[in-house]
């Protein structure tokens, strides 16, 4: 069965099924190790791809690579993961930042991350 074949079998009973879907399972499983470096996060990361691509079946065209479509869906997810990992990184190296100056004012210093400028919080 070539790939769009399977992309069309995953559309005809209106959701995956089992030699469409699970197909991929070990080939999802060893890029979300890549992409981790870690078993649980891949894990984790592998059961997001399939629960996303259960409620965006319907968008799936039946002449479309459901392989393709996985793992855009798998690097899409991890990247979102990615992304709201470093922001809140971020938001805690920044409220961290505040620093009293020789006048005893408080102070914010410029953002490790971001390098934002310094602002003043007391006169």
């Amino acid at each position: 069965m070539s790939e769009f074949q399977v992309g069309a079998a995953a559309l005809e009973g209106g959701a995956m099924h089992d030699t469409a879907a699970l197909r991929y399972l070990d080939e999802l499983f060893r890029y979300a190790m890549v992409l981790t470096r870690n078993q649980t996060d891949a894990e984790d990361l592998v059961q997001e791809t399939y629960v996303r691509g259960l409620k965006a079946i319907g968008s799936l065209q039946p002449d479309s690579n459901l392989k393709s479509w996985l793992f855009t869906i798998l690097r899409n997810t991890w990247l979102n993961q990615l992304r709201q990992v470093r922001a809140a990184d971020h938001r805690a190296r920044y409220r961290r930042g505040y620093r009293r100056s020789r006048r005893g004012n408080l102070q914010r210093s410029a953002c490790a991350v971001c390098g934002s400028a310094e602002t003043r919080l007391g006169a």
